[in-house]
């Protein structure tokens, strides 16, 4: 399963779906309603969306998706910036540069709002509903503090209304906002313009109610709250049936008042224009043409069924058998199919299939405020901080364990690919493709012999250059593949840190068997640690370490902080058995199978593991909002193919808190600043620079250890459904089955 940082990316590619609770067997053949029904893979958690606007799972983004607006969003085949809720996009004429004003020390934008958009319960969507839910909701819930509301959201809160950027959102008129901004900032255009939009006659009172209190905000039931998307949950439309079912269905009724009904969309004219067209109330053509090309998709939007219905199974297997027998006309599934999924598949003529490129990211990642993952300023024992620099060991040397390229292309049978770093090579404009993962050229795909004795041996030299030790040392034979297994790893203890000057010779202390060093990271490119007659070079992040081997005294060439590390007592120091969770095999066999395979990989070296197989939703409980965990893995979809920012999210120290993004508590000073640079500039080539340098870093840190992605594999009853396009990175069901654009036949 895919974990989802949710961003509502206009109405028009917004993507709901769910279960209808009356049966069609009810109804006269006269009366009966077109269902439109799905599958998915996993149950919601909430029908809350404060709750997931704060973190969203795949599934919830699916069927509460439609619920809310936003003032832009992105086209759905070729990612063109649109307005949604706004008239038009304020650019500068003749540029795609967004038309901010400098107002003394804030930075302004004047958005003008479509007139006649109503919510579900047929009242018209304004200036007050945009300013509440960007602005004075949150300062309400705050006690009149806007930036204390934010933070006390938390989550995704902070992003898509970054306090740090957004100083206020003011009301001109009644379809006419105006947003102050601190800064001229990426996140202006990428993130803040996507907002949510909720409706103010229903938040403003329950706003009010749980002021400062997030938990009873979030423990509210709601499933009655209007949409100004095409569907909305029966109990706001006063409809038969119920919302959601838990671990049976959800559903959504079609919004009679869905502004966007009839709207008639050209992604891509002979001109190499995007526009659309509601006839006799609005057209938009985008101002500055895209490069004439081929005409790419060109539909009405609906929606053109009674309900969307959502079936919640509980494995891949139980769901595809449905889509088989016809029980359910498509299936949502973000985790790509295997060889036997995609044969049953063509068992059955009647079901057709697309394979579609991904823009997502399954991936490992660690605890960093325990031992010995993390020895940074989050670190809970202070005596286990250096920098990071023990910690950021571990964890490449884990990395450095994962063979990507056997487990995708052998075990997975080549229906994924390897990730090498944090941002996709699908966005390909920020992926810094000279990457690689460390030790990813020792693979048991090309090398079957001796691959994993070389990854042992450089994950074993990697842990000694920090002062780990064992009860019994694993061994590594690199010309004949022989492993001896070691057992106990114990972790190092730091005698004492020294701030060196360039060129100054720093004494060992007695006892030390390692060395660590971190130096300014302007002065990584060319900084040396000499350790008797070994120079070692510094890593990306400017962290340096070496075991010492009988050396009496250090030097570095730059300035710099030096650490000493001894080795652990083997009863204190020795490394407990961390718990290891993954989604099971029933709801995603990969991810499973590569918890499995690691699980062998770093006890093989005695790091004590032990594979927990957990469901999806409690494994998003525990880690992000509990933050009680050791090690786990997930998934994220990450969204259109824009500037990465969700790299501040996952990263930046900010995001720590519960709820928050940044659940394994990774905090570098330097990737903060780097973070926030990015962010700030709004020169693309430069901000592309910047990202590049962000994923060489975090490659050697090792925050998350990206594992693979899969193709998008959609899979349709062909003789109960037709969409107007299926080719689009992440696919079908990244528009959670195209409610608003499906036909039934």
């Amino acid at each position: 399963m895919v974990k989802l940082r949710w961003i509502v990316f206009g109405v028009l590619v917004l993507f709901v779906v769910s279960l209808a609770s009356t049966t069609a067997s009810q109804l006269t053949q006269a009366q009966q309603p077109k269902i439109y029904t799905m599958g998915m893979l996993s149950d919601l958690r909430t029908t809350n969306t404060m709750r997931t606007i704060r973190t969203a799972s795949v599934w919830e983004a699916y069927v509460l998706g439609p619920r809310h607006c936003s003032l832009f969003g992105l086209s759905p085949t070729r990612f063109y910036y649109i307005p949604s809720l706004a008239a038009s996009v304020p650019y500068k004429p003749g540029t795609t540069e967004l038309n901010l004003q400098k107002e003394g020390d804030l930075f302004t934008l004047v958005v003008d709002l479509k007139k006649g958009v109503t919510w579900s319960d047929g009242t018209e969507v304004t200036a007050d509903d945009v300013v509440f839910s960007m602005y004075e909701g949150p300062k309400l819930f705050g006690g009149g503090d806007f930036v204390k509301g934010v933070t006390t959201l938390g989550g995704a809160w902070t992003v898509l209304l970054d306090p740090n950027v957004l100083e206020k959102v003011e009301k001109t008129g009644s379809h006419q906002v105006k947003l102050f901004f601190k800064q001229a900032n990426l996140r202006i255009q990428w993130a803040i313009l996507f907002a949510d939009i909720f409706q103010k006659k229903y938040w403003e009172p329950k706003f009010n109610e749980t002021k400062g209190d997030r938990a009873k905000l979030e423990a509210l039931e709601v499933n009655d709250e209007p949409a100004c998307g095409w569907g909305a949950m029966p109990e706001a439309l006063k409809a038969p049936g119920v919302g959601w079912q838990r671990g049976a269905f959800a559903t959504n009724v079609a919004n009679p008042n869905y502004f966007w009904k009839g709207v008639k969309v050209d992604e891509r004219d002979a001109q190499g224009n995007y526009s659309e067209e509601k006839p006799g109330v609005y057209t938009y053509k985008q101002p500055v043409p895209a490069a004439a090309g081929p005409e790419l998709a060109r539909y009405e939007t609906g929606p053109f069924i009674d309900r969307a219905s959502y079936r919640i199974f509980a494995d891949t297997s139980s769901a595809v058998a449905a889509l088989i027998k016809g029980e359910i006309d498509m299936l949502l599934n973000p985790l790509g199919a295997d060889p036997g999924i995609r044969a049953q598949y063509r068992s059955e003529p009647k079901i057709k299939t697309q394979d579609n490129k991904s823009h997502g990211m399954f991936y490992q990642s660690f605890n960093l405020r325990r031992k010995p993952f993390g020895s940074g300023p989050l670190q809970k024992d202070p005596k286990f901080r250096d920098d990071d620099i023990i910690g950021s060991r571990f964890r490449q040397a884990w990395n450095c364990l994962i063979d990507r390229d056997f487990t995708t292309q052998t075990l997975f049978q080549r229906v994924a690919f390897s990730l090498q770093t944090v941002v996709s090579p699908a966005n390909s404009f920020w992926f810094n493709e000279k990457l690689r993962a460390p030790c990813d050229e020792f693979s048991e795909q090309t090398d079957k012999t001796a691959a994993r004795a070389k990854k042992v041996a450089r994950a074993v030299e990697i842990l000694k250059s920090v002062g780990f030790t064992w009860v019994k040392e694993p061994t590594a034979n690199t010309t004949t593949g022989a492993v001896t297994a070691g057992e106990g790893i114990i972790l190092p203890v730091i005698l004492s840190s020294v701030d060196a000057k360039a060129g100054q010779a720093v004494s060992v202390p007695s006892g030390a068997i390692a060395v660590g060093a971190k130096v300014k990271l302007d002065d990584a490119a060319k900084a040396e640690l000499t350790v008797g007659a070994t120079k070692v070079k510094s890593d990306a992040a400017g962290k340096i370490s070496a075991a010492l081997g009988g050396a009496t005294s250090v030097t570095l060439n730059v300035d710099g902080k030096l650490y000493f590390y001894g080795a652990g007592d083997k009863t204190k120091d020795r490394m407990p058995t961390a718990n290891f969770i993954y989604p099971n095999s029933a709801y995603d066999p990969r991810r499973a199978l590569f918890g499995v395979q690691t699980e062998k990989w770093v006890n093989q070296i005695g790091i004590p593991v032990r594979g927990v197989p957990t469901g999806f939703n409690v494994i998003v409980t525990k880690v992000f909002d509990e933050q009680d965990f050791d090690v786990w893995s997930l998934g994220w979809s990450l969204g259109g193919l824009t500037p990465p920012d969700y790299l501040e999210s996952f990263f930046h120290t900010r995001h720590t808190e519960l709820g928050d993004d940044n659940p394994q508590g990774y905090s570098n000073p330097d990737v903060d600043a780097m973070l926030d640079e990015f962010l700030k500039t709004l020169d693309l080539n430069k901000a592309r620079d910047l990202v590049f340098k962000i994923q060489e870093i975090l490659l050697v840190e090792s925050p998350y250890v990206p594992l693979f992605d899969t193709a998008i594999v959609d899979a349709w009853r062909d003789d109960k459904v037709v969409y107007p396009f299926v080719e689009r990175t992440q696919g079908i069901v990244g528009m959670g089955g195209m409610p608003a654009l499906v036909k039934l036949r």
